[in-house]
């Protein structure tokens, strides 16, 4: 369960799904869903997205845990830690995370210490760093990791929510709008198929064109 609303049944979604067919994410955008709570699962990150998390976030509260290359394709990771007003970062990568993101490493080590700011990006965000020096010390090793655990726990898993409820809302406004200014009766299924679209890139072939007229008259604003 959410956690975040008692009468919500939603669960998150893996992670690492990447299919528009997510069953768990269609029977989350309901009005009751929306109302209380978002979520969403994430296509699949462009192949010439060096730093890439799955989805925009507009506020971090404290350190949150990214991994890098392809949407969690694999085990490599650091520990990230966001500034909430200036996007400033900074960040320890694993030494060859560093080298495939071209960070050239001062000295040996197992760590490489590093900062940066956030570029934000439609889909997500790009992380813009700099390396600064590596890490030998294994205690500060075993206390990064321990905290990148804490991190995803308490930090990403509650951006990554933050980010689906304010989307929602956002496209929900803009469908309702386009209902009364056309005065077009909007109905759960449109609703749904506008934010499923927002959040997974999803649009079934039903509503296709009421949507295609939806997306040409807020361009054309």
């Amino acid at each position: 369960p959410c956690g975040r609303c008692g009468d919500c049944k939603a669960f998150y979604c893996s992670m690492g799904t990447s299919s528009t067919d997510c069953q768990s994410c269609r029977s989350l955008l309901s009005f009751r869903d929306l109302k209380e709570c978002g979520r969403t699962c994430c296509p699949g990150v462009p192949s010439g997205a060096t730093y890439y998390c799955g989805f925009r976030v507009t506020r971090v509260v404290s350190v949150a845990t990214i991994r890098c290359s392809r949407y969690l394709a694999h085990t490599d990771s650091w520990l990230v830690s966001l500034d909430d007003d200036t996007d400033v970062m900074e960040a320890y990568l694993e030494s060859r995370v560093a080298n495939a993101g071209h960070l050239s490493s001062p000295e040996p080590g197992t760590r490489v210490y590093a900062t940066g700011v956030i570029r934000w990006t439609r889909a997500g965000f790009r992380l813009s760093l700099n390396a600064i020096r590596c890490l030998t010390d294994l205690n500060e090793e075993t206390m990064l990791r321990r905290a990148q655990v804490e991190a995803y726990r308490h930090c990403l898993l509650a951006a990554k929510e933050r980010w689906a409820r304010e989307a929602a809302r956002v496209m929900l406004s803009r469908v309702l709008w386009y209902g009364n200014r056309n005065r077009f009766e909007i109905m759960e299924a449109h609703v749904k198929l506008a934010i499923e679209t927002a959040l997974i890139g999803a649009r079934p072939d039903e509503y296709r064109t009421w949507y295609d007229e939806y997306l040409a008259e807020i361009q054309s604003e």
